[in-house]
């Protein structure tokens, strides 16, 4: 059992994740970071999470990255579909 996930060790399952698109932008008052994260299972279902932080100056870039990253894996964490994968 992993993060209430049931996994067995012996079997071959596998997640490919890949950034499709990392875009950082300013607009008159504030800054945005946005994510686009493509993950293909090893059953070959491809599922895209996209996340987007707002922050007040350029100097919080790399935090806002990191946020909209740790979101996405958030959210694929979430997916019923994901999960029933990983573990059937």
């Amino acid at each position: 059992m992993r993060n209430n996930i049931s996994v067995d060790d012996k079997e071959e399952k596998s997640l490919k994740l890949s950034i499709e698109e990392a875009v950082c932008e300013h607009g008159w008052w504030s800054f945005e970071s946005r994510i686009t994260l493509k993950v293909e299972t090893g059953a070959g279902v491809i599922k895209k999470y996209e996340q987007t932080q707002s922050y007040p100056n350029g100097y919080m870039t790399t935090w806002a990255m990191e946020m909209v990253l740790k979101n996405c894996i958030i959210d694929l964490l979430k997916d019923k579909e994901t999960i029933s994968y990983l573990e059937s």
